[in-house]
């Protein structure tokens, strides 16, 4: 079972990637609500595979 600081370095290393997705994807500028709840279930179902 991961300590609590291995969770939140875990956390943090997930948010980074999710910024990384954002900056990198299609140049946009923003995003609805909608489209970033479809990116982070994305990225969570990617993080389960």
């Amino acid at each position: 079972m991961p300590t609590e600081k291995e969770i939140l370095i875990i956390q943090k290393a997930a948010m980074f990637d999710l910024i990384d997705i954002l900056e990198s994807d299609d140049g946009k500028d923003s995003y609805t609500t909608e489209e970033l709840k479809a990116l982070i279930r994305a990225y969570l179902k990617g993080a389960k595979d």
